[in-house]
């Protein structure tokens, strides 16, 4: 492909434009034009859309440029860990073909073998949901689409394939009866092994666990929110938890570390019950005696409430599997009961005791509360089912009551 010198200009409506033309995989002229807001943001992208094109061999190549050159300075670090984490499931042999052997063809079978995968539930290979290949699918058409832009592909090859049908599944709420049990057996601490026949750190764990559990299940926090809270961020006067953090995968690596919250919204203080105050107190006086014990073994240099047995940030993918599932079985709840369900069995709960769904969707961080009716919208139908009788029970007379 050949890039041939464009022209810089400044238009009302697109900020600083820089025009081209180039000759694209397929032998034809084409005209391009990348856009920023100030012409030193503009020039930086003219430098990168040179140096990327002198490099990029293969799809792989391209790949790798847009993660780091157009992804990374633009998103969340959980959003870039969330492509990248996506991008692992390309195969080899795709990422190995030169961008001018792509079709439409590769990425369909890529998706369908994805799918079937998903659908036999012994199949390890590929356990990829519905949802995935939809969110891999769109963000392979970004991709591809910028390289388009930068005139290195003839055609947005990812745009033709047919989406996924989105399958979905109604949330595993628990009733109150089961949330109750739920926490039970969290403080029982005996759901995948005996309490009495666990280690020291192992009992430190499943402690711990059982707090957490009941925090999530009484605020409705996010499972990073809940995993990411610090003790600073507590007011055991006022009864009040700040929420200002979220564990995730926000390293290349894949390691859970302390990041940003999921948007603005979700950065609040909350109020909470004294017993939840109590029960982190004891937790804090349990953490303390525990990390003495092991001395600089244990370095929670993030100030953590919950924390693995050496002090560092918990890996949840490593708690869903080793822990979670056995809870889940021992509380006799669903299998697709999720960390996040108990943020849904939170706000259910809370709205059918009544709680005004403002001050619920405000309360768990939510965006606006347009988004909590439109989530929520079957709890409030139900609820309406009640708006009669209620009114009825206040306007009878002692004769009718």
């Amino acid at each position: 492909m050949k890039v041939k010198k464009g022209s810089m200009f400044l238009s009302k409506s697109n900020g600083w434009c820089y025009q081209y033309f180039v000759t694209t995989p397929d032998g034809k002229r084409k005209r391009r034009m990348i856009s920023a807001k100030t012409q030193d943001a503009l020039l930086d992208r003219i430098y990168a859309l040179d140096k990327n094109l002198a490099v990029i061999k293969t799809f792989g190549d391209w790949i790798q440029i847009w993660l780091n050159n157009y992804v990374e300075p633009v998103v969340k670090p959980r959003t870039l860990s969330n492509y990248r984490n996506l991008m692992k499931y390309l195969p080899e042999t795709l990422r190995e073909k030169a961008m001018d052997e792509l079709d439409t063809a590769d990425f369909q079978a890529l998706f369908s073998a994805m799918l079937r995968g998903s659908k036999r539930r012994k199949d390890k290979k590929n356990p990829l949901s519905t949802t995935t290949v939809r969110s891999l699918r769109s963000m392979l058409i970004s991709a591809i689409g910028a390289a388009y832009d930068a005139g290195y592909a003839s055609k947005n090859v990812v745009k033709a394939t047919k989406p996924p049908r989105e399958e979905r599944q109604e949330k595993v709420v628990l009733t109150e009866e089961q949330a109750r049990q739920f926490i039970a057996v969290a403080k029982q601490k005996d759901y995948y092994k005996p309490y009495e026949s666990q280690d020291e750190g192992q009992k430190y764990f499943s402690d711990e666990i059982a707090v957490a559990i009941e925090l999530a299940l009484r605020t409705g926090m996010r499972p990073g929110e809940v995993f990411g809270l610090r003790w600073q961020c507590i007011d055991d006067k006022k009864f009040k938890i700040k929420i200002n953090a979220s564990l995730g995968t926000h390293s290349k690596e894949g390691k859970f570390e302390l990041g940003a919250t999921k948007t603005s919204a979700s950065t609040r203080t909350i109020a909470v019950e004294k017993k939840m105050i109590d029960l982190l107190k004891a937790l804090k006086k349990r953490q303390e005696e525990y990390a003495t014990s092991l001395g600089d073994k244990f370095t929670n240099k993030d100030d953590l409430v919950f924390t693995s047995i050496w002090g560092s940030p918990i890996d949840v993918n490593n708690f869903r599997s080793r822990q979670w599932k056995s809870l889940c079985k021992a509380a006799d709840v669903s299998n697709r009961f999720t960390l996040h369900c108990m943020r849904h069995t939170f706000v259910t709960l809370a709205i059918r005791a009544g709680i005004n769904i403002k001050t619920v969707s405000k309360y768990v961080g939510h965006t606006n509360v347009g988004f909590s009716m439109r989530v929520y919208a079957h709890v409030l139908d139900e609820m309406e089912s009640e708006v009669p009788a209620a009114l009825g029970a206040m306007l009878d007379d002692d004769e009718n009551k």
